[in-house]
């Protein structure tokens, strides 16, 4: 099993390999963010540091339009707030940071995004599946009502079908 360490540098080699076979629009932020997103309260303190580098150049990727600067500024500062050696410290400005990057953060892109930070944390050491509930819940609280008229209207979807299903059902029982 790799480290911490390992893992946040295999991911950052990832996020770089993306990045450079970058498209517009950009469509991986949620897949690259849940991936990272945990790390930001990694034991080891370089790994944090790598996971902050990446989700902070995610922000002017997703969102070249809309000035940035002060979320930017921002950023810098939680990034150095993730140096601090104190679990609560680090957990706090991993917060911080899941709250900035959730008013950026496009909700077409908030399934995917919780796909993946579930299945990381399903690896991830505990601090780091805090750090990922943290920002599980920062990009709910964002993007809730998308979410809701996404659940709805798969829930249409399925009792469409069922609907259609049934009536099929028992039309060939009926004969």
């Amino acid at each position: 099993m790799l480290s911490t360490a390992e893992q946040t540098q295999a991911h950052f080699i990832q996020v770089f390999l993306l990045l450079s076979q970058l498209q517009e629009p950009f469509r991986k932020t949620g897949f690259l963010l849940g991936l990272l997103a945990p790390y930001t309260c990694a034991s080891l303190g370089t790994s944090r540091l790598w996971a902050a580098d990446c989700i902070a150049c995610l922000l002017p990727i997703q969102d070249q339009s809309m000035g940035m600067d002060a979320a930017e500024e921002e950023l810098r500062g939680i990034r150095e707030e993730l140096k601090a050696s104190t679990p609560e410290v680090v957990l706090a400005a991993s917060s911080r940071m899941a709250k900035v990057l959730g008013k950026y953060f496009p909700s077409s892109q908030t399934h995917e995004f919780m796909e993946t930070l579930l299945n990381g944390m399903l690896r991830a050491s505990p601090t780091c599946a805090t750090a990922g509930g943290h920002w599980l819940l920062r990009i709910i609280e964002e993007h809730g009502e998308a979410l809701l008229e996404e659940v709805k209207l798969k829930l249409r979807r399925i009792s469409a079908f069922a609907s259609c299903f049934s009536n099929a059902a028992f039309i060939r029982c009926g004969q």
